[in-house]
């Protein structure tokens, strides 16, 4: 059984592979589904969330928390409560990465290494996190701090928000409530409009995206709603060139498209 996937460098100048956690191991697999890389960590618990970027791992289980480098464990923490989500970014220093835990006693904690760098409470128990990197100067970021990093975060009571992340500090963005917890999270410029796009999955079957409005507040972009839980969400160019395409996968493991290109019936309304 796999209980998350990933895309990520196998290494420099490679193309992005399929990483998969299952039980306690790690696998990759290339493009045409060759299994090249495979991993048993010999950890206790299951994997439920990990990153990983070349020779790096991040890894969270059910409480502990796992980074290894070649391989080799580098850091461990032992979590306040379970651990939901795991993420990586640079927060302590420009040359560190750290990895940002969203656990169910509705904390986020930046851990550097082995130690707690700092935590911080939100409205709910974090199911989700998403580093969250604008392509370019966008209205999301007006009012930010030199070297602040963002990190969007969901809940299970249904709040999507924004944090702004220093190295050591934290201050909330935006956020917002709707009916369903949220179990995905990814971003995504569906506009072309220069500014990065939200796009949540909850657990009631909702499909939402969200752009930001002049006010720099997020509003609703268009919003589906199916007869099962999402459990992913992404978007890009897949089917119809040039066209974007948000593309979610459900609990019972359809996987369902939905394009920006004008074809009747099947286009995404934006809402005014």
């Amino acid at each position: 059984e796999i209980a998350c996937l990933t895309l990520a460098e196998a290494g420099p100048h490679q193309k992005m592979k399929i990483f998969t956690a299952s039980r306690q191991t790690i696998h990759g697999f290339s493009k045409k589904g060759k299994n090249f890389y495979s991993f048993d960590t010999n950890l206790t618990e299951p994997i439920t969330s990990f990153c990983i970027q070349r020779d790096h791992l991040w890894i969270g289980g059910e409480y502990v928390y796992n980074h290894f480098v070649n391989q080799n464990e580098a850091n461990f923490y032992m979590a306040e409560d379970r651990i939901n989500s795991v993420a990586v970014d640079r927060i302590s220093s420009p040359g560190s990465m750290d990895a940002i835990l969203g656990c169910q006693d509705s904390f986020l904690r930046v851990i550097q290494e082995n130690n707690l760098h700092y935590e911080f409470g939100v409205e709910g128990p974090i199911t989700k996190l998403e580093p969250y990197q604008p392509h370019s100067g966008t209205l999301v970021t007006v009012g930010s701090r030199d070297q602040e990093r963002f990190t969007l975060y969901g809940t299970s009571n249904g709040y999507v928000g924004q944090m702004l992340m220093a190295s050591d500090s934290c201050r909330r963005g935006w956020s917002f409530r709707a009916p369903g917890g949220v179990t995905c999270l990814s971003t995504y410029d569906l506009l072309r409009d220069g500014v990065v796009d939200v796009l949540v999955g909850r657990d009631n079957g909702n499909v939402q995206a969200y752009g930001f409005d002049t006010l720099h507040n997020p509003r609703l972009l268009f919003e589906r709603s199916l007869n099962e839980s999402i459990t992913s969400i992404d978007a890009g160019v897949v089917t119809t060139p040039p066209y974007d395409e948000v593309v979610i996968a459900t609990y019972t493991g359809k996987v369902l498209c939905f394009t920006t290109e004008p074809v009747a019936d099947q286009v995404l309304p934006v809402i005014p």
